[in-house]
Formats: C-alpha cells, structure tokens, sequence
C-alpha cells in the first residue's frame, strides 16, 4: 500500500512540475497575442503601401508619356507631387523593413522548448518582455500613422 501511495505521489508530483514548466504566464500570452497582433498588421500595412506604390507608379509613367509635360506647368507640378509622394512612401516602406529587422520577436513554445533563446535575455521577467514588446507597438503605430496619411 505504502508503495502505491509512493509511486501516485511522484506521478502527481511530476505532472504538477510538467504542468509548470511548460504553461506560460498571463503576461507571456498577452504579449504574444501583442506580437502576432503587430505582424499581422505590419503584412497589411506593408502589402497596402505596395499596392499603392504599383498605382502611383503606374500613374507617374503615364504621366511621363505625355507629350505636352514638359510644357505644361500644371502637369509638370503634378508629376513631381507623384513623385515626391512615391519616394516618400518608399522611404516609409524601407523605415518598416528595418524596423521588422529590428524588433525582438519571442519565440514559440515550440522554439523554447527546443532551447531557443530569448532575445530579450535569459533573465528577462514577463513584465519586462511585456513592455518591450508593448513599446515595439507603439513605434509600429506611429509608423503606421504616417504610412496611412501618406497613402491618402
């Protein structure tokens, strides 16, 4: 009996730690939830701004066709706005490129449990990565601000 008792107290006992070790904090699933909520709006801002850049592209080679563009002060005026709007949603484009190149990214479960390392440190507390990853989304959010009035 004594034996039985035993050996249900180390399978409790290792569930338990299992149980432990591999659930995540609350912090931890916010911030990922956060992090996957960032990317995916990032693809969509980023597909969007290319859309836009393929028409005000298509536009300004239209533009430059024109026979009378280079006489007429108007059309030429509106040329180099598209232009000028083209380069600096460019610019916009390649600020997000380096941003996502810059942004610590947490890793999966799946890439945890394999030993991938934090990017945030081996010593870094949830509410640490919480904040990191909340201020990743606040710059996010100001690059989105100017893409967004950009496009109009």
């Amino acid at each position: 009996m004594k034996t039985i008792k035993t050996f249900f107290a180390i399978a409790f006992s290792s569930l338990l730690y299992v149980a432990c070790v591999s659930s995540e904090s609350e912090m931890l699933k916010q911030a990922r939830s956060i992090q996957d909520g960032i990317m995916t709006d990032a693809k969509i801002l980023d597909s969007a701004m290319t859309a836009k850049l393929a028409i005000w592209n298509e536009s300004r080679s239209a533009m430059a066709m024109d026979s009378t563009l280079s006489t007429d002060s108007v059309k030429m005026q509106a040329f180099m706005i598209a232009k000028e709007k083209i380069d600096y949603l460019s610019n916009l484009q390649s600020e997000m490129t380096d941003w996502k190149g810059n942004l610590k990214m947490l890793p999966t479960l799946k890439e945890m449990a394999s030993g991938s390392e934090n990017p945030f440190g081996e010593n870094a507390k949830d509410q640490e990565i919480l904040a990191e990853i909340k201020k990743s989304k606040e710059s996010f959010n100001s690059l989105k601000l100017k893409a967004d009035a950009a496009m109009k």
